[in-house]
């Protein structure tokens, strides 16, 4: 019933479509601002520590990184020389040489990288969740925003990327 009333409640406040689109807007980027300004500050920590799986990542990352910088980004890096004096390197499944972190990597640092993917994901999470209960399931603006907030919020995304599982951004 209360969810109902809400739902009422918005539809009262915002007549025209335009507006509603807007207001949905509005509530989303918010959302993801402050979800942002929660999650963000872990990566890395004040003290300057993450988690330790990045051990293994951001390595990778700049492997990856002086790869292109030597051979050009479309040349496949088959092993790296910067790990155990050359090992397997696109074979590896955690390497990611072809993912959004490392496409950052060649513009950006690698920790910046990581910031920008673990957000630009959970954007695109959030608003696909919008768009799965908006357009498959016909349900209304504000069950799709709450249904989005709650697949934003719900920690197994967040908790994942802080802890060092960068393979989980997609």
């Amino acid at each position: 019933m209360r969810f109902a009333s809400l739902s009422i409640l918005l539809d009262d406040l915002v007549r025209n479509e335009r507006r509603k689109r807007l207001v949905v807007l509005a509530l989303c980027c918010t959302l993801w601002l402050i979800y942002g300004a929660i999650f963000l500050p872990y990566l890395p920590l004040g003290s300057g520590l993450m988690g330790h799986d990045y051990a293994f990542y951001l390595p990778n990352l700049l492997a990856g990184y002086n790869w292109a910088l030597q051979n050009s980004y479309w040349s496949i890096p088959w092993f790296t020389p910067a790990a155990c004096g050359g090992m397997p390197f696109y074979a590896d499944m955690n390497a990611a040489y072809i993912s959004a972190p490392q496409i950052l990597t060649l513009f950006v640092s690698p920790l910046r990288a990581v910031q920008i993917t673990f957000m630009l994901f959970a954007f695109i999470g959030m608003w696909s969740a919008y768009g799965l209960m908006r357009m498959a399931f016909g349900a209304s603006r504000t069950a799709s925003v709450i249904a989005a907030a709650l697949f934003l919020f719900n920690g197994f995304y967040a908790y994942r990327m802080l802890i060092g599982h960068l393979t989980y951004h997609a």
